[in-house]
């Protein structure tokens, strides 16, 4: 794998230090699978996933991943076999605990799973950085990591990051906060900020 090190830039601009990147590159590699053939008609592990720059919508061969499943006018879809196909259906994937694809196409022979970047980004509200053989899928609006890339034989796999809270609140620094706001009830500290389980719900002294 290339050096996992990106620039300054890229780091701040994904809000990761230059520790916190290292960290990330090695759960990507311990989520790594066996290298596969490239959508050359041959058939790739049925459960991995390929990001594609290329692609307007997500697609798949696979019926019983989707949910959600109804029947659409006949669209024409080239193989990369040079074949051409037809999707009739479209559903849903529940591709992590983050991330739930929608409108993803059914299209019989194909022999890999298909992710629209710009259907990803347009679903998702994320942002997808690239830096060496990694990318980062980010929800832009926690800036937390959600999802993965790592590229293979020129196509790039995903990989699911389940979502992890960004900061997480002692019951100290709870009872620091509910000084701070004018000791409000439990229920308004919890809108105001994310707290963990480690809230009480004990009654204010004051």
């Amino acid at each position: 794998m290339a050096n996992p090190l990106i620039s300054a830039e890229s780091l701040r601009a994904l809000a990761f230090t230059d520790d916190q990147w290292k960290a990330f590159v090695q759960l990507v590699n311990q989520c790594k699978a066996p290298p596969h053939d490239k959508l050359a008609g041959k058939n790739l592990n049925t459960t991995a996933w390929l990001l594609d720059s290329g692609a307007s919508l997500h697609m798949t061969g696979q019926e019983s991943i989707l949910t959600n499943i109804h029947k659409i006018p006949p669209m024409p879809i080239f193989l990369p076999n040079g074949e051409v196909t037809h999707a009739t259906s479209k559903g849903d994937v529940q591709l992590s605990r983050a991330i739930k694809m929608t409108n993803v196409l059914l299209v019989p022979g194909l022999t890999c799973n298909l992710i629209s970047l710009a259907q990803l980004i347009d679903e998702q509200k994320c942002g997808i950085f690239f830096a060496n053989d990694i990318c980062v899928i980010q929800d832009l609006l926690s800036r937390t990591p959600i999802g993965a890339g790592e590229k293979r034989g020129g196509v790039y796999y995903f990989h699911s990051l389940d979502p992890v809270r960004a900061c997480s609140i002692t019951e100290e620094q709870s009872d620091l906060w509910h000084s701070r706001l004018g000791h409000p009830s439990v229920k308004v500290l919890r809108s105001v900020i994310n707290f963990n389980n480690t809230l009480s719900d004990r009654c204010c002294s004051k």
